[in-house]
């Protein structure tokens, strides 16, 4: 919340870019997508530079303006996964999914996981399909999980738009 609230100060009528050091293993969606209302609806640019973008924190990335990843950085990209899911992953069988939503979340909330993970894959495929690759492409590497992305995977897939060569 506080680095929503810092991000939002900030940009207010601002126009002097906010640098955004990232360097995270993800958490829990929904504070993730709130961060990245936060960043894309900024008025200043956000300069997204990454040591460690794990999850949540790639999702969070792609609000940036301008996506930069050092030399070495590391990326996972993976099924979106919520602290009372196991894995809310449609590309599972259907019968899993049921068995696993069933017994670790109450109905309620089932819809509400489903359209945090299906909001993070939207944001994720976006930057693929910008890049030249397809839904499948995706698909492909989310299945293959947990998948580590190098600096240059990452600019490949479109995560990222430039490497910082220097600290």
């Amino acid at each position: 919340r506080f680095l929503i609230g810092r991000i939002s100060a900030l940009g207010k009528g601002s126009i002097k870019p906010i640098r955004l050091n990232i360097a995270s293993k993800g958490g829990d969606y929904r504070p993730v997508l709130e961060l990245y209302d936060a960043i894309s609806n900024c008025r200043a640019p956000v300069y997204g530079v990454v040591s460690m973008a794990y999850s949540g924190a790639l999702v969070i990335l792609q609000g940036c303006t301008l996506r930069i990843g050092r030399v070495g950085s590391l990326y996972l990209a993976e099924p979106a996964r919520h602290e009372l899911v196991v894995c809310v992953d449609p590309y599972t069988d259907s019968k899993l999914l049921s068995e696993i939503t069933e017994t670790h979340v109450s109905e309620t909330l089932q819809p509400y996981v489903r359209e945090m993970w299906q909001r993070a894959h939207i944001i994720l495929l976006e930057r693929v399909i910008s890049a030249g690759k397809t839904e499948e492409d995706l698909h492909r590497l989310l299945r293959a999980t947990p998948r580590i992305l190098s600096t240059e995977e990452a600019l490949e897939w479109g995560f990222i738009e430039t490497v910082m060569y220097r600290p």
